[in-house]
Parts: structure tokens; C-alpha cells; sequence
């Protein structure tokens, strides 16, 4: 319970901050996320990059795109679909939620060295990769 509390809690904060600074919260600083180190991406790679429902990931969008953060261009093969790139204002704004994030994350860790922090997250992210595994060869829904 406590991983959750901590994934909660840093969720939590950093939503917060995200929000009364650029107006964006963690979802749709996971999508521009995505989209940057993807683009040009579909949205429909994004939400399955994402893991998270279509229809919610296609209203995320749709509100970047309004803000001028994220633009659409025509897919070359599928006439239904585009594709999503950051636009120059939304790389700006990415770069500036990146030095908060990193801040908030320097702050979370503050007191830990960088081998501790390393060590930790390898562990996690092992078991985690594990646990996935396990649960996609099972059939088993998380």
C-alpha cells in the first residue's frame, strides 16, 4: 500500500503544480509526452502507448489541438486517421512542465543518492516487467 500512497501523493502534487503553472495536468502532459518522443504519432499509438481508453485519450487531444499545443496532419495511408506532432508553442510549454517535473522529482528524492534511487527503481521496474508478463501470458486482466 504504501507504493500506491506514493504514486497517489506524487500524482497528486505534481497535478497540482502542473495545473496552476501551465494549466495542464498529468494526462495531458503524458500525451505531449508521447507525442514528442514519437511524433508524428497516430492516436490511436498513443493511447495504446498510453494505456489508457481511446475515447479519453481522443478528448485529451482534441484540447491540446484547441490550445495550439499539439497540431494534426493527414495521415499518408489511412484517409480516417492523422497524425500528432507538438507544435512550436507546445514544445516550449514541454520544455518549461520538464524543469518543474525534474524540480518536483529532485525534491521527492532529496536525500537519497542517485545509486539508491537507481537501484530501487531497477528492482521495481524488474518486477513490474514481471508481474506484466505473467499477466499477459495468463490472460489475466490488471
Amino acid at each position: 500500500m504504501k507504493l500506491v500512497r506514493i504514486a497517489e501523493l506524487v500524482i497528486f502534487s505534481l497535478n497540482e503544480s502542473l495545473k496552476s503553472r501551465f494549466g495542464i495536468g498529468h494526462i495531458q502532459l503524458r500525451v505531449m509526452v508521447l507525442v514528442g518522443l514519437n511524433e508524428p504519432i497516430s492516436l490511436t499509438a498513443v493511447a495504446r502507448q498510453s494505456h489508457m481508453d481511446k475515447a479519453w485519450i481522443s478528448r485529451t487531444v482534441q484540447g491540446l489541438v484547441d490550445r495550439g499545443l499539439l497540431v494534426r496532419a493527414a495521415h499518408p495511408t489511412d484517409r480516417r486517421g492523422s497524425l500528432l506532432s507538438l507544435s512550436p508553442t507546445g514544445e516550449e510549454l514541454l520544455s518549461d512542465m520538464a524543469r518543474v517535473t525534474l524540480n518536483h522529482q529532485d525534491q521527492l528524492l532529496k536525500g537519497l543518492s542517485k545509486k539508491q534511487v537507481d537501484r530501487i527503481l531497477d528492482v521495481l521496474m524488474a518486477r513490474a516487467d514481471e508481474i506484466l508478463r505473467t499477466a499477459l501470458h495468463n490472460d489475466i486482466e490488471l
